[in-house]
């Protein structure tokens, strides 16, 4: 196992820059890598990734990326925990001696300390550079050191560090959209060929087109797709839910037997972030998602990389236009 070092202090306490430094200054006498697990602002692959990379005194050499589809890890802590470790599998099964994890700023409050005490259990760092400003961090550090075993090394902010504003920030992270999705085309994929993770769709056992189209009618919804999973049914809409359907469900639950009729809306999915792998769960790319084709009964994406590999399709946490530009959040009960 490579000796790992974590790297932890809040935004715009200079720790990308001190970790790319370390690491390159590292490469001249180790095997060196550099996970960037920081979503939001990610350095080494698309935003809402963790990507690892080979470390040069010259630079990075990219090496892997597992796709979260979060800017933080207070919308995705299991799923960035789960690709951290993955990550420094990865990299550690690839022979590298030395290993620094470039943490985001997610420092405060309750989940910020519950996101991070299971990010040192998973992969246990012996040492922790600590960046902050007064002794802002708190019992944190200690409290991640109890529970790794870890050395705590403080380190001084420099007076150059300075904070970006909100706006600077979501201007650097609309490039690095932009710039992953430059090139992108429309592609139409089966479901029955797929895999889905982070949504409802695709989960269940797909009722015959006609059907969809019969329930959608009796609840007064235009459904085109829909599939029965654990006494539930779930139809997908072509528009914004209105309020006043669930009263109609009588007939339906009768017509299929089922305990439960769910709709989702594919209007208000068209646009999310998704994670593109292969049947090894090696990633491809990312993509949009861009809705339901009635007629092929086919899903609808947008994406530069090619899908001839596709098995298996993460839903994100959030959408994006084709500029890149973000569009927001996808609430519980959306996906």
């Amino acid at each position: 196992m490579a000796e790992r070092i974590l790297i932890l202090g809040a935004s715009d306490r200079g720790k990308t820059y001190t970790a790319h430094q370390l690491a390159r200054e590292a490469a001249r006498t180790h095997k060196v890598v550099l996970v960037d697990a920081d979503t939001g602002q990610s350095e080494l692959g698309p935003p809402g990734t963790v990507s690892w990379a080979w470390m040069t005194p010259e630079g990075p050499q990219r090496g892997g990326t597992r796709f979260v589809g979060a800017l933080s890890p207070a919308s995705a802590a299991l799923e960035q925990v789960v690709a951290l470790l993955e990550v420094v599998r990865q990299a550690e099964s690839a022979g590298v001696g030395l290993l620094f994890v470039d943490t985001p700023g997610y420092v405060q409050g309750p989940g910020a300390r519950r996101f991070l005490a299971a990010l040192v259990q998973a992969i246990p760092p012996s040492r922790i550079l600590v960046l902050e400003r007064e002794g802002e961090l708190g019992s944190l550090p200690a409290m991640l050191a109890t529970l790794s075993g870890a050395e705590l090394t403080p380190l001084p902010v420099a007076d150059a560090v300075l904070r970006k504003s909100p706006s600077v920030r979501a201007t650097r992270r609309l490039t690095r959209l932009a710039r992953a999705l430059e090139d992108a085309t429309e592609h139409q994929v089966s479901l029955e060929e797929l895999t889905t993770l982070g949504t409802i769709l695709g989960t269940g056992t797909p009722i015959a087109p006609h059907l969809a189209r019969w329930a959608g009618t009796a609840l007064h919804l235009s459904a085109v797709y829909g599939e029965i999973s654990e006494s539930t049914l779930t139809l997908f809409v072509v528009e914004t839910l209105r309020s006043g359907w669930e009263s109609l469900v009588g007939p339906v639950l009768d017509h299929f037997g089922v305990a439960r009729v769910r709709a989702l809306s594919l209007t208000t999915l068209e646009g999310t972030y998704l994670g593109l792998h292969d049947e090894t769960r090696r990633f491809l790319g990312i993509g949009r998602f861009l809705g339901f084709d009635p007629e092929t009964q086919r899903l609808k994406l947008s994406t530069a990389v090619s899908v001839d590999r596709l098995t298996l399709l993460t839903f994100g946490r959030f959408r994006v236009a084709a500029n890149g530009q973000f569009l927001g959040e996808l609430k519980p009960g959306e996906v």
